[in-house]
């Protein structure tokens, strides 16, 4: 998926107002390794007698996406005193992900130039489809299709969810690697009702990458004596690739992150002052860590579920900071400075007025898209009344991050999180997936949690389009 991939990066550097500057050799070294070895990634030849030099070496660096570690950029003078560092700067390769090229202050004086191209392992690419049916001949005498689809070749390449008692199905999007067989050869889709025991066959079809992709928006399936049973409606369908996402943040969108701190019933055993016992410490730091490089301005701190005074009238949240958070320090430090006074839960712990806040506060078409990061222990008092925000919210360009601290209820995060099927209220169905949910600490965070977000964008991006 997007959000684990491993983009490969060619960079190049140049500086600007040096203050000694005779023959200028550029180090690259990558921070947090423990060898000499595996720390120094660039050593440059000199630039004879320059203040502005241009290295002509190269370095070609693999980074995931929401890596946290960060580059150190030293220049040196090879003339003069030898080994000492005349100016020096540090970039974060989450910065080299979204930044085609930008300039760095270099201390104690000038600037760094760095081109961060991207350079694509390979010309894979990945089919991006999304389907919907109507008109689907009823199977069974009582009720609804509980309809599913499955799209094959030789052998079956997707199975999609099962949508129960369901006349208008709409399944969440697949996305398959586009092999020469894909791109050349017939694709079958069969559409089944699944009973207790085994699954009625109500149609098939046969189409190919370029009708999927290039064809109508309607295909129309046929049962096994050649009667139409159904169409099938091509929502999206379209060709991309894995760097679809650092493209985009690279032409201009910027993630803007606000954080929800769970402080009501059943979380204030987690809120110690003590960072290594902490795991709302740990679980804000890893999150904010690696979303800094992409995020546009200062990030967001809300509590809910609480408040610091027993005697102020009722809010379902507030806000942490006074001044704005222009970093994962001045966040964590915010954090502790809430944990460090007396915090009074309510009787009912209530998530869904902030999620309405944010949907009321989110802008399709501004060039932004919304994070919204819950951190909390769970036991919510609205779950019914979440579903409905989040279904509206997944029209908007948002997602929500949803962080299980301690024993969160598994019901809780399964009924928020569209991994099964496209979340469902009382009044409708999600027309995208915008939750992702993990629980901290685990191995894979937060990099498990955030590799959704890159789909989650994708899924937009069809809607708007």
């Amino acid at each position: 998926m997007a959000g684990s991939a491993k983009y490969k990066v060619r960079l190049q550097f140049s500086a600007k107002d040096l203050l000694r500057s005779l023959n200028p050799v550029c180090r690259v070294l990558l921070e947090g390794q423990t060898t000499e070895k595996d720390r120094e990634l660039l050593r440059t030849g000199p630039v004879p007698q320059s203040p502005t030099p241009t290295w002509q070496e190269h370095l070609r660096l693999g980074i995931w996406l929401w890596d946290v570690r960060t580059l150190r950029v030293e220049i040196y003078d090879t003339e003069g005193e030898q080994g000492v560092v005349i100016a020096s700067a540090r970039v974060s390769l989450g910065w080299l992900l979204r930044h085609a090229s930008g300039e760095i202050q270099l201390h104690p004086e000038g600037k760094l130039f760095i081109v961060a191209e991207l350079v694509p392992d390979s010309p894979s690419k990945w089919l991006y489809l999304k389907l919907s049916a109507r008109n689907l001949r009823p199977m069974d005498l009582i009720g609804a299709n509980d309809p599913f689809f499955v799209l094959s070749q030789a052998v079956v390449l997707y199975t999609s969810e099962v949508l129960d008692n369901d006349l208008l199905p709409r399944w969440k999007p697949l996305r398959l690697p586009i092999t020469p067989a894909l791109a050349s050869n017939p694709l079958q889709l069969s559409l089944y009702d699944k009973d207790f025991i085994g699954s009625d066959h109500i149609g098939s079809l046969q189409t190919s990458l370029l009708e999927l992709t290039e064809g109508g928006p309607e295909l129309r399936i046929q049962d096994k004596a050649g009667r139409e049973s159904g169409i099938v409606r091509v929502e999206v369908a379209k060709v991309t690739d894995e760097y679809e996402f650092v493209r985009e943040m690279r032409t201009g969108l910027a993630l803007e992150v606000c954080f929800g701190v769970d402080f009501g019933w059943g979380s204030g055993s987690f809120h110690t002052e003590s960072q290594a016992s902490n795991l709302y410490y740990g679980a804000l730091s890893g999150v904010a860590e690696a979303l800094e490089s992409y995020t546009e301005g200062p990030f967001a701190l809300v509590g809910f579920g609480g408040h610091m005074s027993p005697h102020i009238e009722r809010q379902s949240h507030w806000s942490l900071s006074s001044t704005p958070l222009v970093d994962t320090k001045a966040l964590l430090k915010a954090y502790f400075h809430s944990v460090s006074q007396a915090i009074y839960p309510f009787s009912s712990k209530l998530l869904s007025p902030l999620l309405q806040e944010y949907r009321l506060n989110a802008l399709p078409n501004s060039g932004r898209y919304y994070v919204l990061v819950i951190l909390s222990s769970g036991r919510f008092s609205d779950l019914e009344a979440c579903k409905e925000e989040l279904r509206l919210l997944s029209a908007l360009p948002v997602s929500l991050l949803l962080v299980g601290i301690g024993d969160i209820s598994e019901r809780e995060t399964t009924s928020l999180d569209s991994n099964s099927a496209l979340l469902t209220s009382q009044r409708g169905t999600a027309v995208r997936d915008c939750v992702a949910s993990a629980v901290y600490p685990s191995e894979k965070f937060p990099r498990g949690l955030l590799q959704a977000l890159p789909l989650h964008l994708q899924d937009y991006g069809c809607l708007a389009t």
